[in-house]
């Protein structure tokens, strides 16, 4: 069995934790690089047994994340940073210091202690003690603390030195660690079961509020829509006490302290009340009746469009969701019929986006020669197309087949003939085309990253030189495409504009680390943009 890492009290100098293996707890040795979204990094021979442990599904020992095949990868990188710190010699009293890789050689050829005792081995930890007290004295091994101990866990065939092997427990999948952690998960349960159920009592106390308002503004229009009980009997004219007397009955309080709020109720605010509530419902209604799309028919079409005709391009068939994605599907428009026969239907990608969608950015990038082809936009609901701003496009290409650019050219001339709608919808329909095998960032090869860091750079100085910002190069909208040759694709223009102009929106979610003055409803600037391109590119590095 391959050696698991080296023991901490080899090194004359603080060990950063990234370099300490979360399985054995000893500095990495020949250490890998888990195909996880955090790109764990661990020794090779500890990942090996995890594997061996895990079954089908194989999980991050950090983070608990299923890993993708091949479940690791070399960092000769990172292995050359760890053969750079500084160690002395294990062999008491020999005072040597030096690089991890030039330890071998010592003990193999330099250490005179190991000369003068010849092949006894030595507890690494006993440099304090007598030389005399070596790692062959059973007394000795019972009590040492870098003495090897089998894990206790069923199934788990480590070896982990005897201080360490607390913290080996802490991650082996034991039987008891499973216990403590289904008892904590059914915990947690049962306390959202009881905020649930808070949350319920909370609601129907809320209702029972609302509907005493309601009551009580229904009595307030009973009394303004019926004057002659609120006449003075005597005069026969409207009287505000009367007003106040019947405010008094309906409602079961002493009104006579607040007679001049009373007056101006009466007066003012209730009739202004009553004029917003009805303008209010009038443009709910309307609202309800013009912009809110009905109910999917299905789990596969999601919206009225899933089997529409769009102008300028054809019939429209919805395929799948997109992953867990709400607004983007995979699907494919099969063209109209023509004098030469019926086109083969040509797969495309949809997305569901604000009004302010960045097609101008979107173009800019394609144009780039990073970004998705963009082939048509529409409103929602009315599915009217939209001029997309004109942009010289490429030539037919590998990138760009002759039907995707047929189907270009068919949306721009129909959205140039619908050109009369000059207000901005509040939702649009973008239509794209597919990319096949494409993989983001976090996905790929880490030689491959490394070999697209700069090419990255480069497209984003050459976004920001047309006066364009992104504002969301997380490593989940940054990927490339590995046929024919890998390609560097950016996509996710929701945000981007010009510069100055283009802002984040009114809600940011916080559990993401956005760069450093990056705010909601903020302006998204190049250095946003740059820090982003700087952390992808750290990434790769390391």
């Amino acid at each position: 069995m391959e050696q698991e890492g080296f023991p901490t009290e080899l090194f004359a100098q603080t060990i950063p934790d990234v370099m300490v293996c979360p399985i054995c707890q000893c500095v990495m040795r020949q250490a890998v690089t888990l195909m996880c979204q955090g790109s764990h990094k661990a020794c090779e021979a500890c990942c090996e047994r995890w594997i061996k442990t895990q079954g089908a599904s194989v999980t991050c020992p950090c983070c608990r994340q299923e890993l993708i095949k091949p479940h690791f990868n070399r960092d000769p990188y990172f292995n050359s940073l760890i053969q750079q710190l500084a160690v002395h010699c294990p062999q008491p009293p020999c005072e040597w210091q030096g690089k991890l890789e030039d330890l071998a050689r010592h003990q193999t050829h330099e250490c005179s202690y190991r000369e003068a005792q010849g092949t006894t081995p030595v507890c690494p930890a006993g440099r304090t003690r007598s030389p005399a007290r070596t790692a062959t004295s059973r007394s000795h091994r019972a009590q040492c603390p870098e003495a090897l101990q089998t894990c206790p866990v069923p199934g788990c065939d480590a070896k982990v030195a005897r201080c360490r092997l607390e913290n080996h427990l802490a991650t082996a999948p034991d039987p008891p660690h499973l216990a403590r952690l289904q008892a904590a998960t059914k915990a947690a349960l049962d306390a959202c079961r009881a905020d649930l159920a808070r949350s319920a009592a909370a609601q129907q106390h809320l209702q029972g509020v609302v509907d005493v308002l309601k009551k009580q503004l229904q009595q307030v229009a009973v009394l303004l829509a019926n004057p002659p009980c609120c006449r003075d009997p005597a005069t026969g004219s409207i009287s505000l006490r009367a007003i106040r007397q019947k405010l008094e009955e309906h409602f079961g309080m002493d009104l006579s302290a607040i007679r001049d709020t009373i007056k101006e109720i009466v007066q003012r605010l209730v009739p202004q009340l009553f004029w917003a509530l009805r303008e209010a419902l009038a443009e709910l209604e309307m609202t309800h009746r013009t912009e809110v799309p009905p109910c999917p028919p299905s789990s596969q079409s999601p919206f009225f469009f899933a089997a529409s005709d769009l102008k300028g391009l054809g019939q429209l068939e919805i395929v799948s969701r997109m992953g867990g994605s709400q607004c983007c599907f995979k699907a494919r428009i099969i063209p109209s019929k023509t004098a030469g026969g019926v086109a083969a239907a040509l797969p495309v990608v949809l997305k569901i986006a604000a009004g302010d969608y960045g097609l101008a950015a979107h173009q800019a990038a394609f144009a780039a020669g990073f970004a998705p082809a963009l082939i048509a936009c529409y409103r929602l609901p009315s599915l009217d197309p939209i001029p997309i701003p004109l942009r010289p496009h490429p030539a037919p290409t590998s990138t760009v087949s002759p039907p995707l650019l047929a189907a270009i050219n068919s949306a721009t001339a129909a959205a140039a003939a619908a050109a009369a709608a000059a207000t901005r919808p509040s939702h649009v329909l973008v239509i794209m085309e597919e990319l096949t095998d494409c993989q983001p960032w976090y996905a790929l090869d880490p030689d491959l990253r490394l070999a697209l860091a700069g090419p990255l750079k480069d497209a984003v100085a050459r976004f920001h030189a047309e006066g364009w910002v992104h504002g969301d190069l997380r490593d989940i909208n940054v990927g490339a495409t590995m046929a024919p040759a890998p390609r560097l694709v950016i996509v996710d223009y929701d945000w981007s504009g010009p510069v100055g102009v283009a802002t984040y929106p009114p809600f940011l979610n916080h559990e993401i680390g956005w760069p450093e003055g990056a705010v909601s409803g903020g302006l998204i600037t190049r250095q946003h943009d740059d820090d982003w391109v700087e952390h992808l590119t750290f990434v790769a590095r390391v």
